[in-house]
């Protein structure tokens, strides 16, 4: 016979993986806010300190970069979440007009991104060599 406290753990153990991770269709409501990188590769060697600095502001449909010096890279961004692996693109509003390729993934409350190089090919899966890997995490708001 199973006690009461192991029974509760072995309900409650399923939500709580499950919980963590927002189902597809949710994806572009999870994305929304302000993200930091935690850790990233650039073409598999660690970034610049300016790079590592940056934080990714994400809205309904655009994202902007804004890096350490405080100027910003506007883009447009599109999520497909039916995708296996999830997929996103990113369409810079300036400059080159070349879109990144990439897949996302939402894991313990961060940020997974895998992107191509821009106008390239996006990565197949997560261990496919990629121009960037950047795992991300949600800015607390600053309390007032």
């Amino acid at each position: 016979m199973m006690r009461p406290f192991s029974l509760c753990v072995s309900l409650l153990v399923p939500l709580v993986l499950f919980a963590a991770d927002p189902e597809p269709e949710n994806d572009s409501k999870t994305i929304q806010g302000t993200w930091k990188i935690v850790k990233a590769t650039k073409r598999g060697e660690v970034p610049s300190e300016d790079m590592l600095k940056s934080e990714f502001t994400f809205t309904a449909d655009k994202v902007s970069v804004t890096h350490s010096g405080g100027d910003a890279n506007p883009a447009q961004y599109k999520l497909d979440p039916k995708k296996k692996p999830r997929e996103i693109d990113i369409t810079p509003t300036t400059g080159a007009d070349l879109v990144v390729r990439g897949i996302y993934k939402f894991e313990k409350g961060q940020l997974f991104l895998h992107v191509g190089k821009p106008g390239g090919d996006r990565p197949k899966d997560f261990e496919e060599k990629a121009e960037a890997t950047l795992l991300l995490e949600r800015v607390k708001p600053k309390k007032g």
